[in-house]
């Protein structure tokens, strides 16, 4: 049960509940891929003094990442549902 099954009122009821689609997360995985290439590059490469650096090569994994979690947590989390009186829409 979850939260467009319990607010509803006395009187009404479900017609329609949808799901937030993958694609309007689009710019979020472009944008998750790009740094997760900069941080394979990061990896794969030396700086200029000769010694690998990590640091921003872990930076722009963590920036690669977090576009996809943030995708998957957004659609996981929200419930869309019509009702014979009201839309309701709950985000997380």
């Amino acid at each position: 049960m979850g939260y467009i099954d319990e607010a509803l009122t006395n009187d009404e009821h479900v017609i329609f509940t949808g799901k937030v689609s993958r694609k309007s997360f689009i710019t979020n995985y472009l944008l998750g891929l790009f740094f997760l290439l900069i941080s394979l590059g990061s990896f794969s490469g030396e700086s200029f003094s000769g010694t690998k650096e990590y640091s921003a090569a872990f930076f722009f994994l963590f920036l690669g990442i977090y576009p996809f979690i943030y995708a998957v947590i957004s659609i996981k989390t929200t419930e869309i549902g019509l009702t014979n009186k009201r839309f309701i829409a709950n985000t997380a």
